[in-house]
């Protein structure tokens, strides 16, 4: 299900609104994001967000996947949280 938390703070036009990032799927097609995720016992998927490597792949990942972009962040900047950063662009715009 959708984090209802998480949700408040989603634009409504952001397009992981009602459809958070599905780490199952992302690691069956992309083998970098896969070489970072564990698995737990009740077979969900998961990253460990401390891992600048496991959030690079997860921004990558999603990047190609979703908008076709294929990005490397410079070593020693910040990941940016994708979706997160979807929303200032979505603010932006209704500005």
């Amino acid at each position: 299900g959708v984090d209802v938390t998480a949700r408040k703070r989603m634009h409504e036009r952001n397009r992981y609104f009602d459809a958070p990032p599905d780490f199952r799927q992302l690691a069956e097609r992309d083998q970098e994001f896969a070489a970072n995720v564990s698995w737990g016992s009740d077979g969900q998927a998961h990253i460990d967000w401390k891992n600048r490597s496991a959030s690079m792949a997860l921004t990558r990942t999603l990047l190609r996947q979703d908008f076709g972009v294929d990005w490397v962040v410079p070593e020693g900047f910040l990941v940016p949280p994708l979706p997160q950063r979807l929303n200032y662009l979505h603010w932006v715009e209704d500005l």
